[in-house]
This record gives structure tokens, C-alpha cells and sequence, in this order.
């Protein structure tokens, strides 16, 4: 089975590697998306690591690659 991610599309995901420029989230066992930095909250973070840590689940939208 296959799913086609679709731009606008809700779903969760986990963390599984955090960046300076973001953080990495599993969406599915076979792919990885990156949540940029700015994307994070709805005001400027400094450090990734103050916010999300390895392991959460969190909820993420697909945007246009």
C-alpha cells in the first residue's frame, strides 16, 4: 500500500533528528520531512532544541516540495 501525500494535508509524525535549521520528522517508515525552523511556532525560535526534542510526535501540514 501507498500513500500520496497531498499539499495541505494534516497528519503526525515523529522526531527523529533536530538541525539548526529545523527538524526532521518521520512520516512514514520509507520518508523523512523537514519542518524548517520558521515553521516551528508562530513567533521566531532561536534553538530547535528548546522546543521539540527526538522522539515526539507532532502534528505537521505538507506543503509543496
Amino acid at each position: 500500500m501507498t500513500h500520496e501525500f497531498v499539499p495541505g494535508e494534516m497528519l503526525k509524525g515523529e522526531v527523529v533528528r533536530l538541525a539548526d535549521f529545523g527538524a526532521f520528522v518521520r512520516l512514514n517508515p520509507f520518508l523523512d520531512g523537514l519542518v524548517h525552523v520558521s515553521e516551528i511556532a508562530p513567533f521566531r525560535v532561536e534553538q530547535v532544541r528548546d522546543f521539540l526534542k527526538e522522539g515526539m510526535i507532532v502534528p505537521v501540514r505538507v506543503f509543496e516540495g
